[in-house]
């Protein structure tokens, strides 16, 4: 019987159909409060209102935007929203 690999399996908890934003999609929000989805180190989606401070690259972490909660690495982002249009809702 072969091994489980746990790194593996870790990739396989990502959803499919995670958007794969480009620092140029990215820069549209720098400046701007927006709910921002995103995958935990655990693959669970994180939905918090952010005010979007920079889009950018780091090294070694990759293209990533700097928030008021954080960095997030754009291959995380799952989906952006206007902060406007949702709490008008």
């Amino acid at each position: 019987m072969e091994e489980s690999n746990p790194w593996v399996e870790c990739v396989h908890r990502v959803p499919r159909g995670a958007w794969h934003v480009s620092i140029a999609e990215a820069r549209s929000i720098v400046g701007k409060k927006v709910w921002l989805t995103w995958l935990d180190r655990k693959g669970m989606e994180v939905t918090r209102a952010v005010m979007v401070m920079e889009a950018t690259f780091v090294p070694l972490y990759g293209p990533c935007l700097i928030t008021s909660e954080g960095d997030v690495a754009l291959n995380k982002v799952v989906r952006f929203e206007d902060y406007q249009e949702v709490s008008a809702a």
